[in-house]
């Protein structure tokens, strides 16, 4: 009985970490993957505290979403084994919101800026499958939503970011701050816009 039940666990386990593998490719997958098509390759920094965030931002804001632009489909130029074997091409869906600046802590933009996230819905085609993908530590974001974000230039000048990781972006929810980052198994955010905004400011006047 024992050995059954041993059996019946090993099974249950191999396939929790298959499911595992897949959620890995379909929330984590690095923009890196995507390089060629002039998207952010530098997802995987390691940046923490504010201090590192704002060394390798080119520019931090304080910004309003005001809509959602349409998804783009940019093709996978690594796509897995099953993928090809399926389907023609293999695809990973960007969304680019667009955001009202209130207060510039570091760079120089315009009034209003585009940033690009990976994820969104795309309807099913005979090349591809229908996806509905959002990164769980970069959710997309919502009209009316108010953020403090780390930026890199993906457009070299054309007002189109990504933030330098997910700890490059803070959810202003209720005069508190929210963070979606999984990187924080010994690191505690910073709990208030006001504190936030000193260490900001402290980082990019020590540069």
């Amino acid at each position: 009985m024992k050995r059954l039940l041993i059996v019946a666990l090993t099974g249950v386990l191999g396939l929790s970490i298959g499911f595992a593998d897949l959620n890995l490719f379909a929330w984590l997958m690095k923009p890196s993957a995507v390089e060629p098509q002039g998207i952010a390759s530098d997802w995987a920094s390691s940046a923490r505290t504010v201090a590192e965030e704002a060394a390798e931002a080119e520019v931090i804001v304080r910004a309003e979403v005001l809509r959602q632009g349409p998804v783009r489909e940019v093709v996978d130029a690594f796509p897995t084994a099953a993928q090809k074997s399926n389907f023609a091409e293999s695809v990973i869906p960007y969304t680019d919101s667009h955001l009202r600046v209130l207060e510039v802590y570091k760079g120089s933009v315009g009034e209003e800026i585009v940033v690009s996230q990976m994820g969104g819905k795309v309807a099913a085609t005979d090349r591809h499958p229908r996806m509905d993908l959002q990164d769980t530590q970069d959710p997309l974001f919502k009209p009316g939503g108010q953020h403090v974000l780390f930026l890199i230039d993906l457009s070299d000048g054309h007002q189109r970011y990504s933030t330098v990781n997910p700890l490059g972006r803070y959810d202003i929810q209720d005069g508190r701050l929210v963070t979606h980052s999984e990187m924080l198994v010994d690191f505690k955010p910073l709990a208030t816009l006001e504190a936030l905004e000193a260490d900001i400011q402290r980082a990019v006047s020590s540069r």
